[in-house]
């Protein structure tokens, strides 16, 4: 993984040569066309926002991904404020405290295919992950077709998220979960940092596996819950295991109704029970949420809502459902 310098952001001159060496980057990633004008939209956006803002110490970066046949590209902006007042309002596009239309960052959260944006009057940090499109597979006949999309905001008083979350490629194989440190704040992130760092490392044991090793990697910290899926393309099928109050639900698209997945009690690091692994069918049409308990679970989402993209689906959901007193986090996969 190719680490880039940051680049500091504080004049309009600035905005044209930060895009110009992200776009050369990108074009040698293999970014094409389409792809390429976006990530410069996305780019020109956000370091404007800096600029017109005036924020303090903005700076931008970012970084080559690869993960097995997964390629891209990541960027991260930060500044040191005046932050966001309303971060939602501000993602549902239309609101602006700086003369102009108030698209940007709702363009850019459309545009990315991951998004995350932490902000109060300490600063704010916004990352966005834009994937090529994947190659083939080892199974010629299989290629994976789901995309996920996560939407995080942080709890309004801190700039540190407790919330964690993986999403991990392998063929026609994902690996997703959703990770909530108990609390918020620094330590609440040092739970959700381990237990990422655990998944990722450990991407391809069962499942099942999974809690009882998380549960002894955890112990050093407050402890944490998690939800964790695979979805297996190839056997069009997904496998659910989940500790704690993180929700997670599953579209079954013939029966068009909502499958609520089960968690078991507990807290990995602090008191675990043996959990249960379920199986679910994995379809065309199926789509998949899973999310922290900072956002309400009585959510409901209209017809032609279940049929948007997922960062559509995710946006919505963290508008309507978002609460105000903790960290959120929501993942949609369809």
């Amino acid at each position: 993984m190719k680490q880039i310098e940051e680049m500091r952001i504080e004049k309009e001159e600035h905005i044209l040569e930060t895009r110009g060496i992200i776009h050369r980057f990108a074009e040698k990633l293999g970014f094409k066309d389409k792809l390429l004008a976006q990530i410069d939209l996305c780019v020109s956006e956000l370091a404007t926002n800096l600029v017109v803002h005036k924020a303090k110490n903005g700076r931008m970066s970012f970084q080559e991904l690869k993960e097995n046949d997964l390629r891209g590209i990541e960027i991260f902006v930060q500044d040191e404020g005046p932050g966001i007042k309303n971060v939602t309002q501000v993602l549902q596009g239309g609101l602006s405290t700086a003369g102009s239309l108030g698209q940007g960052l709702a363009s850019v959260q459309r545009i990315a295919d991951e998004f995350e944006i932490y902000s109060n009057s300490n600063g704010t940090q916004v990352r966005l992950r834009k994937y090529l499109p994947p190659g083939k597979t080892t199974d010629e006949a299989i290629q994976r077709k789901a995309v996920v999309s996560v939407v995080v905001r942080t709890h309004p008083e801190s700039t540190i998220c407790g919330d964690g979350h993986v999403i991990h490629h392998d063929g026609p194989r994902t690996l997703l979960a959703v990770i909530d440190g108990l609390g918020h704040g620094t330590q609440a992130r040092k739970a959700a940092a381990v237990a990422e760092a655990y998944l990722h490392a450990n991407h391809r044991k069962p499942i099942q596996q999974m809690p009882a090793e998380l549960h002894s990697a955890l112990h050093s910290t407050r402890g944490a819950v998690a939800g964790i899926a695979r979805i297996d393309e190839a056997a069009n099928k997904l496998s659910f295991i989940g500790v704690g109050n993180i929700s997670a639900r599953l579209w079954l698209p013939e029966e068009e109704s909502w499958a609520r997945l089960i968690s078991m009690s507990g807290t990995l690091g602090v008191s675990l029970r043996p959990p249960r692994l379920f199986f679910y069918p994995w379809k065309k049409q199926s789509v998949f949420v899973m999310h922290s308990d900072g956002l309400r679970d009585r959510w409901e989402l209209s017809t032609d809502e279940i049929t948007l993209s997922p960062t559509e689906i995710a946006r919505t959901l963290m508008r309507d459902n978002c609460r105000r007193t903790d960290d959120a986090t929501v993942m949609v996969v369809r």
